[in-house]
């Protein structure tokens, strides 16, 4: 008896230790489970599908400077890394040695290489971390340094003549640091600033980075107003990478006040209310919409996505866009940025491009807008505007368009009879100071012939 009492607690405490285990590994599977549904942000720095790179391999590809973790082949600068990273390492005076950046890289390793996908990491570097770390630390000191000799004209030298010297070569370096697939994570470029110049709150390397992409923000405010009513404004901003920089520029409530921020954006949501509606599906084209009254006013303030409509005076307010070699890449690396799962409801830069395609239909649509000084064309053709626009919305996705609201606005002011007749008595009779003249004239004219034939038939009487 005392036998089989002894088996059962020897076989129950079996089970209880069974049990256990059991137990544990299900709550680590459970742990597992949480963990997966919990939602994530996708890699902030991908390839770029096949259809869009298809349309312009161009517009996707380095040729002077190769970024980040995808690279196709050795670059211009392969060869001066390393003076670079020596002139930089001797800038600093002891203030921060290599081994400290090294320490800084290897403590954040996982969150840099958790920026890219997967693709991306496994098909593009060799897997020892040795590689990767010494990428990323050239990389970061080769931007660091040009956008610092790019300030500071004193600290250029023979070393980097052959980049400011030549100011087509600074454009194309500009051109393939905002390109899509070559980014390094904004985030380690700051703390490796930080750690080298402990920077000041109102001179930091936002700043450094928005004065570098000069060329694509609005020139009529200051880097410092850029960086405060766009950047530092736009709540829970986080930088990802320099194309994301340079996206958050050209939104439409970049250039207001934090006030009125709040005011716009609701004046978003309202918009897309309206886009089931008719009238908002489509806009007609520049030289259609200026037959029927509307009026193109250029405002060389406002962000490049910042277009309204005043249907008092039928004003068509937008600011000038300058289209020369680069904008076809600027415009698709920013549009498969936005597309890239992570702006799916936030596509303004696609949204624009629409709205700039619905307006130039055909030539004659592009030399209303240059003549208005909308376009301001230097690519040389007219044609060539109309035809990179029709590319660029090839394979382009846009579920909510942020601007419907506005073609619902254009097209009921297009609507009402009296605008069109208004405008076409303008073009008819006022469209210049001769033929405005020649009517006053007949009117003048007119007018006296009445009289002289009202007074004849008095005297007659």
């Amino acid at each position: 008896m005392e036998g089989n009492a002894e088996n059962r607690r020897r076989g129950s405490a079996e089970s209880e230790v069974k049990a256990d285990g059991i137990v544990e590994n299900l709550k680590q599977k459970l742990e597992s489970a949480r963990h997966c549904l919990a939602p994530t942000k996708p890699p902030c720095i991908r390839r770029v599908p096949h259809e869009l790179r298809h349309l312009n391999v161009g517009a996707f590809s380095a040729h002077l400077v190769y970024i980040g973790l995808v690279k196709y082949a050795h670059d211009f600068f392969e060869g001066k890394r390393m003076i670079f990273l020596d002139k930089f390492l001797n800038r600093l005076k002891g203030r921060a040695t290599l081994n400290d950046f090294i320490h800084l890289i290897l403590q954040r390793y996982a969150d840099i290489l958790h920026y890219y996908s997967e693709d991306t990491i496994y098909q593009s570097i060799r897997p020892d971390d040795e590689a990767v770390v010494c990428s990323i630390l050239t990389d970061a000191v080769l931007i660091i340094e040009i956008f610092l000799r790019n300030y500071y004209k004193k600290m250029r030298d023979e070393n980097d003549s052959f980049i400011f010297s030549e100011p087509w070569k600074q454009n194309d370096i500009q051109k393939e640091l905002m390109l899509v697939e070559h980014q390094l994570p904004f985030f380690i470029l700051t703390k490796m600033y930080n750690l080298a110049f402990e920077a000041a709150d109102d001179f930091d390397f936002l700043h450094l980075t928005c004065h570098f992409f000069r060329r694509y923000r609005n020139q009529n405010r200051s880097v410092a107003e850029n960086i405060s009513t766009s950047l530092l404004g736009i709540q829970s901003y986080q930088p990802k990478h320099f194309t994301d920089i340079l996206r958050a520029l050209q939104l439409p409530y970049s250039l207001t006040t934090k006030e009125d921020r709040g005011v716009r954006i609701a004046d978003d949501q309202e918009r897309l209310k309206d886009e089931d509606q008719e009238q908002g599906e489509y806009l007609y084209s520049a030289v259609l919409l200026s037959e029927a009254g509307v009026k193109f006013k250029v405002d060389a303030s406002r962000c490049l996505c910042d277009v309204t409509f005043n249907d008092r005076n039928g004003e068509l307010i937008i600011p000038p866009l300058i289209i020369d070699d680069s904008t076809d890449s600027f415009f698709l690396n920013i549009m498969a940025w936005e597309q890239d799962q992570y702006y799916p409801h936030e596509t303004y830069v696609c949204d624009f491009v629409f709205l700039m395609r619905y307006l130039m239909i055909s030539v004659t649509d592009v030399d209303l807008l240059v003549r208005r000084k909308v376009i301001i064309n230097k690519l040389g053709s007219n044609e060539a505007v109309v035809t990179m626009f029709n590319n660029l919305c090839r394979h382009i996705k846009v579920e909510k368009n942020h601007f419907s609201g506005l073609y619902g606005k254009i097209n009921a002011y297009v609507a009402v009879p009296h605008h069109s007749w208004i405008a076409n008595l303008k073009v008819q009779y006022f469209s210049n100071p001769w033929r405005s003249l020649a009517t006053i004239a007949a009117v003048v004219l007119l007018l006296l012939t009445l009289i002289q034939t009202i007074c004849s038939v008095i005297s007659t009487n």
